[in-house]
C-alpha cells in the first residue's frame, strides 16, 4: 500500500518489505526510506506556524525541524509537543529534515 499511495518502484518497496519485515508504523517509515523517500505528516496550518515559531525551518510547504529543539521551547502549544513527541517515539532513526 505505502508504495501506492506514495508512487513508489515496486521492486524497491518489495526489497524494502522483503529485508526489513514491516510488522509496525515505524517500520513502514523504515521501509519508505530504504526506498529513498522521506515520510512527511500531513498537518494543519497553526501547527505548521507553531513548529516554525520553535525553531522549525520552512521550505515551501513544508517544514523541517529538530525535535529537540522544538519541544525544548516553553511556548509550543501543548497539542504540538504531544504531536512532536509523539513523532519522536514512533519513527525510527529521527534525523533533521524528517
Amino acid at each position: 500500500m505505502i508504495g501506492l499511495v506514495h508512487d513508489l518502484d515496486t521492486q524497491s518497496v518489495e526489497d524494502g518489505i522483503r529485508k526489513l519485515r514491516p510488522s509496525r508504523v515505524r517500520d513502514c517509515v523504515s521501509v519508505l526510506r530504504y526506498c529513498d523517500f522521506e515520510p512527511y505528516c500531513i498537518v494543519d496550518t497553526k501547527t505548521v506556524a507553531a513548529i516554525k515559531e520553535a525553531g522549525g525551518i520552512a521550505s515551501g510547504t513544508k517544514v523541517s525541524f529538530d525535535p529537540a529543539t522544538v519541544l525544548s521551547n516553553p511556548n509550543l502549544p501543548p497539542a504540538t509537543r504531544e504531536l512532536v513527541e509523539r513523532l519522536v517515539m514512533e519513527l525510527p532513526a529521527w534525523t533533521r529534515g524528517s
